[in-house]
């Protein structure tokens, strides 16, 4: 200790001290590692691999399996029910009531129906003021004409409700013009030609708007897994047949 105008002084340490409380890093903590049987990872990676190839190929399945063709049988036209027909729907009379065909081979149907033999629909007509009638069949739009009246008859349907099958639209973008449309209703056949085909905005009202005509139009929602727009196909009526 030195004195310096009469005041003590200790000498100032060349190393001051630390202020750190430790001196020396704590130890690292060990690390607990789980082990998972390998038969189990094995099970999890085939579990992934089947779950993912099932959700990208699932809008792709009908494509595979494609449409059926509904091949429907002739219908035994008597002369008293021809007549009949004719008298009952004078509002048709223009259009041609063709001569007895083949008989019967399977029953015809008792509900109103609509069959696209190309594409393989073949599904009930259902009515209601709601779009929860899509969920039954396909769906006659309130307000629009039916297939025993002039003007525009106008059907509705799910086109990936049900994924595939009869009651869907689902191969309704695969109908060109020249197809055939029958519609049964109330005890008539009705055939019908594709005139058209079209794709429209969702609020297009013109699609079922009246015509002049004896007209059928049905439409679903396209492209495919979307409700963007809609697609339109439009025929005209070529010959009822009662049975």
């Amino acid at each position: 200790m030195r004195r310096i105008d009469g005041i003590s002084h200790r000498p100032v340490s060349a190393q001051p001290h630390s202020l750190e409380p430790f001196s020396v890093a704590p130890a690292p903590l060990k690390k607990t590692r789980v082990r998972i049987p390998k038969r189990a990872l094995q099970i999890f990676a085939w579990v992934d691999i089947v779950i993912g190839a099932a959700i990208i190929s699932l809008p792709y399945l009908p494509q595979v399996t494609g449409p059926q063709p509904i091949v429907f049988p002739a219908v035994v036209h008597a002369a008293a029910q021809t007549q009949q027909a004719a008298s009952n729907s004078t509002a048709l009379a223009a259009v041609p009531t063709p001569t007895p065909l083949a008989p019967v081979i399977q029953p015809q149907p008792t509900e109103n129906m609509i069959v696209i033999p190309g594409i393989g629909v073949d599904a009930q007509i259902v009515e209601g003021t709601t779009d929860a009638a899509l969920d039954k069949g396909i769906w006659h739009r309130p307000g629009t004409a039916t297939p025993d009246q002039i003007g525009n008859t106008v059907l509705a349907g799910h086109r990936y409700k049900f994924l595939k099958g009869p009651k869907t639209f689902y191969f309704l973008d695969r109908v060109a013009v020249g197809d055939e449309i029958l519609v049964y209703w109330n005890g008539v056949e009705y055939h019908y030609t594709v005139d058209s085909t079209s794709v429209v905005s969702p609020d297009d009202q013109f699609v079922e708007a009246p015509t002049t005509n004896s007209q059928l139009t049905v439409y679903t929602c396209t492209p495919l897994w979307t409700e963007t727009s809609r697609l339109v196909v439009r025929s005209h009526l070529v010959e009822k047949r009662a049975y």
